[in-house]
């Protein structure tokens, strides 16, 4: 069973480096979860290193992560917090964007 997973996460990956397809709108949620994809030359680098990059450069100025599909609010709310969460772990994930971990692990995040 286990061999036949690994074929599997094999096949995925070299599907999604041969997509030529444009995503509009992708979730920080999404992005974050690509993000730790470990590379196949090199274990201890992402598969998608641009998925970082977009992390980094898009936290909110309260320290969260999430777009109009799934935070609402300029100011964080219970919706922006899987977003956040994901995001985070895939920088810890990587031990890049210490920074943008700390404003986001500070974020306190409002129920409404």
């Amino acid at each position: 069973m286990e061999k036949y997973i690994e074929v599997l996460v094999k096949e995925m990956k070299q599907m999604m480096r041969e997509m030529k397809v444009h995503i509009h709108n992708p979730s920080a949620y999404d992005i974050a979860w690509v993000a730790m994809i470990p590379s196949d030359k090199c274990g201890g680098e992402p598969m998608f290193p641009k998925c970082l990059e977009w992390i980094i450069e898009n936290q909110k100025d309260g320290g969260f992560w999430g777009g109009e599909d799934d935070c609402n609010s300029p100011s964080p709310t219970a919706e922006c917090l899987p977003a956040t969460f994901a995001c985070i772990v895939a920088l810890k994930t990587w031990d890049v964007g210490h920074e943008c971990m700390g404003r986001g692990t500070q974020t306190t995040f409002s129920p409404y």
